[in-house]
């Protein structure tokens, strides 16, 4: 079964990444567009509302009459800390939109970092070559974990 699906294994792993991104891109849009309407109704209709625990540094009071009618915040505005919704939507929409291009132009074929996995494998060949090169052994038992059942 195996050697039947081997020369398949590219046109499917470029299927299933193509997917995977396209998935991964709906996502990230919906909850770009939702960060965003929850965080624009935060910078125009409710400027006013301030966080419970953070001051307002000096620098920004400049926003009291941008946004405030000239009312000065104590504490910094809502507007300010929940504007990471939508940005951190949009860098990981553009992530995946990279992803997406190098599945596309053949430079990768699944969404994954290749240097983690290279750090995994890695830590794994120096654990096993640490230990005398010795692995775990398997038996028939392990790998057939129904072996036992009458199916």
């Amino acid at each position: 079964m195996r050697n039947f699906l081997l020369p398949f294994m590219a046109t499917l792993c470029f299927a299933f990444g193509l997917l995977a991104v396209a998935v991964c891109l709906v996502f990230c849009l919906l909850m770009l567009k939702g960060g965003w309407d929850y965080w624009w109704k935060f910078a125009t209709k409710a400027s006013f509302l301030e966080v419970n625990d953070i001051p307002m540094p000096g620098f920004l009071h400049f926003l009291a009459d941008l946004t405030n009618d000239g009312e000065a915040y104590e504490k910094i505005p809502r507007y300010i800390p929940y504007f990471i919704l939508p940005f951190g939507m949009a860098l990981l929409t553009l992530r995946f939109l990279q992803a997406g291009y190098r599945i596309a132009t053949g430079e990768a074929d699944r969404v994954i970092a290749s240097h983690e996995a290279e750090e995994l494998v890695e830590e794994a060949s120096a654990k096993n070559k640490a230990d005398g090169g010795a692995s775990p052994k398997a038996t028939a038992a392990d790998d057939n974990i129904f072996a036992d059942k009458d199916y």
